[in-house]
């Protein structure tokens, strides 16, 4: 199995794991594919609240975290301290899970997904399901600093993810590889534009849904972290 499906299975999990566990789950809906998606009732999409219009909303944002932004729109965010239980490789969501499950922690939402971006593949076919074959890290958010002590746990480490100044755009969709490739771009630019910031880090993707929603309701966005570039930089 290629390591792109590998990861699409991850996040697949990543999000039905979420729906269930938000929604008191304990066994596997029933039906697959399109069958499932329509299972979200209409209720779940927020209005009002931050939140733009048509999402929908599948679990409560850690504490101080930004709602997510409207579809293309190049924003700057600022996340607070938070505490996550992480994992790395391709059983990561089932690792961080079994220990929400054990700690007895609520699930957020979004799901924070650490990669590298990708060489660019030329045999890749436009549109392709993009490949995250490199993500380093996936962690669950903790609502709360309070809930948990940072400490290792075997495969599953908790610790605190510092305050964090981003420019993010929102995608609504499937995230595909062009997709994630135009975001990029429309990020790069916003940041050759604006002459006062650089890039402080790795790009990561933020997941919002389950494929418990319909495709083209799902929610991500893709972030850069940002700093403010120093004078001498900028002249």
């Amino acid at each position: 199995m290629s390591h792109d499906a590998l990861f699409r299975i991850v996040v697949a999990t990543t999000m039905i794991g979420s729906f269930w566990a938000l929604n008191g789950r304990t066994s596997a809906a029933s039906g697959e594919g399109d069958d499932q998606e329509k299972a979200v009732p209409q209720s779940q999409v927020s209005e009002g609240k931050g939140y733009p219009e048509g999402f929908i909303n599948e679990g409560p944002l850690p504490k101080g975290f930004p709602p997510p932004s409207a579809v293309g729109q190049v924003v700057e965010k600022t996340y607070p301290l938070c505490r996550t239980y992480s994992a790395e490789g391709n059983n990561a969501f089932m690792r961080c899970f079994a220990y929400l499950s054990k700690q007895k922690h609520e699930m957020t939402a979004p799901v924070i997904m650490d990669y590298q971006s990708p060489a660019a593949d030329a045999s890749a076919k436009p549109g392709a399901d993009v490949n995250f074959a490199d993500v380093a890290r996936m962690h669950f958010v903790l609502a709360d600093l309070s809930l948990d002590k940072p400490r290792q746990e075997g495969p599953v480490l908790v610790a605190d993810m510092p305050q964090m100044r981003v420019l993010s755009i929102a995608i609504q969709g499937e995230m595909s590889a062009r997709q994630r490739e135009d975001a990029e771009r429309k990020l790069d630019a916003e940041i050759a534009k604006r002459k006062d910031v650089a890039a402080a880090g790795p790009k990561r993707v933020l997941g919002y849904n389950s494929p418990m929603v319909p495709r083209d309701k799902r929610f991500w966005e893709v972030q850069v972290p940002i700093k403010g570039r120093s004078v001498d930089a900028v002249e």
